[in-house]
């Protein structure tokens, strides 16, 4: 984008910007396997990203978290019997750069 000065203000700025990705939703989530999830994700509005990311913990606070990408499928290799908290964001990608969206809300479920 470019923005030209005018009046009493002159010069010219080129200014790059993204519009971040818009928010996606933990729709369900369940645990019917011994150490995994499965989720359902919605999108908001306008599937404009290039990836969702997946954020979870046994903490609810977050402390010791792991993020994964997520492909539609399974999160595996998780301690049975353990609570996890998850949420989720969506991503574009800019000249190799993640730009992310917001998370969703946390979403907890125990692991069979």
């Amino acid at each position: 984008m470019k923005v030209i000065g005018k009046g009493n203000y002159t010069g010219t700025k080129l200014l790059d910007f993204y519009i971040a990705p818009e928010n996606v939703s933990i729709t369900s989530i369940h645990s019917y396997e011994k150490g995994s999830i499965y989720l359902d994700v919605a999108c908001d509005g306008w599937l404009g990203y290039d990836g969702v990311q997946v954020v979870y913990s046994t903490d609810s606070k977050f402390m010791k978290k792991k993020a994964v990408d997520y492909s539609y499928s399974d999160i595996s290799h998780l301690t049975s019997g353990k609570t996890y908290y998850v949420k989720i964001r969506a991503y574009i990608v800019v000249c190799g750069k993640r730009i992310y969206g917001n998370y969703s809300k946390v979403k907890k479920v125990k692991v069979k």
